[in-house]
């Protein structure tokens, strides 16, 4: 024997050449096998407070598939230490090899890919039959080790199957809902969805399947989500399972499909009824900059400034006009039996058929009054907006003073002359 070599041979050690069973020296054999020689080495390594692996031999034959099971158990403590010792949450390929802090396997052997994958040269040797079928077992003994890792944190060359889908959808789902709890209940806007920090460590369009990640490009198997509606349902309802309350609006959408868009309008016409509801009044502009029960910003709801035609967020506007959004508004609060008119909210443009609700609303509130004070017309001085007063101004009703051809706020006017208001008046009245 050369020096640093073991002082017996391998055959008689092993079982093999002249010492297997029928053999002239099956008597002088050690072990009846490689097997039962090396399950005698671990156990003895052991006994010595040593480590000793299957893996840590070669297996030109393939490796038994009586000792695969064991073998899968040696990578993933060998692995599961080196993570839990190195506090790391993932790995890749870098991080295998024999130098120093590395996992010493062979990647390619665990995941049997490469030389191990099906039909080449070394495939009875590999560990796992898959990438997914050894990430999902790392995942369940480092749970039960107290050091959880996601799926999603992995790298995965060729996608993944529809299980590891749904495993990595409620991982990146319930990712999200933690930075909203971190975040005092702020939902990630779009740059918020990263790898930097701050962010929510997820990638937006690899979360929402957008851009290269969408159906047909080159990264369409890794996406997460089939659609950005997907994954954010996804995340209010795993809000949902912690009492947090999250809506369709509260997320940023370009182009959603009508079905969504639909809903998003809702629940944003049903927070500004509310919010009329609890102060007695229509939102103005500094109402919807001030108050966060409003959920969201003048503009956007409206269509205008940025989120007009043409302007750079165009394609995150709610309602196209805010003529649109108020005809919502006053809907879904009729309703609830809330009166809400055109004539309570600020009009920086006002259309003829805007117009026309205010006169047709005008009209009305003349009526009330009128009905309330034994039938007369009412005065100029009548006109106020003191409780006993018609809650209109007399010179915008009659398109009067600055409301009047010459004014500054011609635009706003309700009709064009007196003669015309009363007459709308009284064709109500004869009606």
């Amino acid at each position: 024997m050369k020096p640093g070599q073991t002082q017996v041979s391998p055959a008689p050690f092993y079982g093999t050449g002249n010492y297997r069973p029928g053999e002239s020296k099956w008597n002088a054999r050690i072990f009846d096998s490689r097997i039962d020689a090396l399950k005698a080495i671990k156990a003895a390594a052991r006994a010595e407070g040593l480590v000793a692996h299957f893996l840590d031999f070669q297996w030109k034959g393939g490796l038994p598939a009586e000792l695969r099971p064991e073998a899968q158990r040696e990578a993933l403590e060998i692995i599961s230490t080196w993570m839990q010792a190195n506090n790391r949450k993932t790995f890749d390929k870098n991080d295998f090899g024999h130098g120093p802090d590395k996992i010493r396997l062979d990647e390619q052997q665990i995941f049997a890919y490469g030389s191990y994958s099906q039909g080449r040269p070394h495939y009875e040797n590999r560990i796992f039959d898959s990438r997914t079928q050894f990430l999902i077992e790392l995942k369940r003994r480092l749970q039960d080790a107290n050091f959880p890792i996601e799926l999603v944190d992995f790298h995965w060359p060729k996608g993944f199957s529809e299980e590891v889908r749904r495993e990595i959808q409620m991982e990146a789902a319930e990712r999200v809902v933690k930075w909203i709890v971190e975040h005092d209940g702020a939902v990630p806007r779009s740059y918020e969805l990263g790898l930097g920090p701050g962010q929510v460590n997820l990638y937006g369009p690899r979360l929402f399947g957008l851009n290269l990640y969408s159906p047909g490009q080159s990264l369409a198997e890794l996406r997460i989500y089939d659609s950005r509606a997907d994954g954010v349902k996804a995340i209010i309802e795993a809000a949902r399972k912690k009492n947090i309350v999250l809506r369709l609006s509260d997320f940023d959408w370009r182009n959603p499909p009508p079905e969504i868009l639909l809903e998003i309008q809702q629940e944003v016409i049903d927070k500004i009824v509310d919010w009329i509801e609890k102060n007695g009044r229509a939102p103005s502009g500094k109402d919807f900059a001030e108050d966060s029960e409003l959920g969201s910003s003048q503009a956007r709801i409206f269509g205008s400034g940025h989120y007009r035609d043409g302007e750079r967020h165009a394609e995150l506007r709610l309602f196209d006009s805010k003529e649109d959004a108020v005809a919502a508004i006053i809907a879904t609060a009729k309703e609830r039996g809330i009166r809400v008119r055109y004539l309570d909210f600020r009009w920086s443009l006002v259309t003829d058929s805007l117009r026309a609700h205010f006169q047709r609303e005008a009209v009305e509130i003349v009526r009330e009054w009128m009905a309330a004070n034994s039938g007369r017309l009412p005065k100029s001085s009548d006109f106020s907006t003191g409780s006993n007063d018609v809650n209109l101004y007399y010179s915008r009703f009659v398109g009067s003073n600055v409301y009047g051809p010459d004014g500054d706020f011609y635009e706003s006017r309700i009709f064009n002359s007196r003669e015309e208001a009363f007459a709308a008046v009284q064709t109500e009245a004869s009606q």
